[in-house]
């Protein structure tokens, strides 16, 4: 009789009964189990998992979810390695971190993000009259002046003989080794005190 319990012979349905034009009909069983639920593929689940978002049921019955990217989008781009923008302007090639953080990479002195050209590090600023090239905290490329006995940072000099004296050389600067006033490069007897040579 129409209502009374059947058995349609389909796994995937429940509580069969006759309709009233005599089939044998029964309800699909949902993704939980419930015939007649509403549990069907495409309808919205939880999956339980807290870094998913728009979970549903999948055609197999199995609830999943899309990932939580960086911005807490499901099934969104901004994933840990891929690009994000820290608003740091002194920083470049910035990307989502394992833990979504968006961190960038300093630029160096040259400009580039994460170079070697940082503040202490050697440099070359194309002076050939200054070593220790290095590049300061303002990203100058700056060197330490070279003496005459090429000594960086050295007190060596030219003298008025033209010698390079003084410093680390132990030449004496200007020497007047008779003490008559005029220089030893000058002097006609270097040797013998006479303030009246011309």
């Amino acid at each position: 009789m129409p209502g009374s319990p059947c058995d349609d012979g389909d796994p995937g349905t429940g509580l069969d009964v006759w309709t009233t034009a005599c089939e044998c009909q029964g309800q699909l069983i949902d993704c939980s189990g419930v015939a007649g639920g509403p549990a069907l593929p495409g309808t919205a689940c939880d999956d339980g998992d807290p870094d998913t978002g728009d979970d549903m049921w999948s055609s197999s019955c199995d609830c999943m979810g899309s990932p939580l990217d960086c911005l807490g989008v499901p099934g969104g781009d901004d994933l840990p390695g891929a690009p994000c923008n820290d608003g740091d302007p002194d920083t470049g090639n910035d990307t989502w971190t394992s833990n979504c953080s968006c961190v960038g990479e300093p630029f160096d002195c040259e400009g580039v993000p994460g170079g070697p050209a940082l503040p202490g590090v050697p440099c070359d600023d194309g002076d050939p009259a200054t070593a220790l090239d290095a590049w300061t905290t303002a990203c100058l490329c700056e060197g330490i002046p070279v003496d005459c006995a090429g000594t960086p940072g050295g007190t060596a000099f030219i003298d008025s003989c033209g010698t390079c004296a003084g410093g680390t050389t132990g030449v004496e600067p200007d020497p007047d080794s008779d003490g008559d006033s005029f220089l030893d490069c000058l002097d006609n007897c270097p040797g013998t005190w006479n303030p009246d040579q011309l």
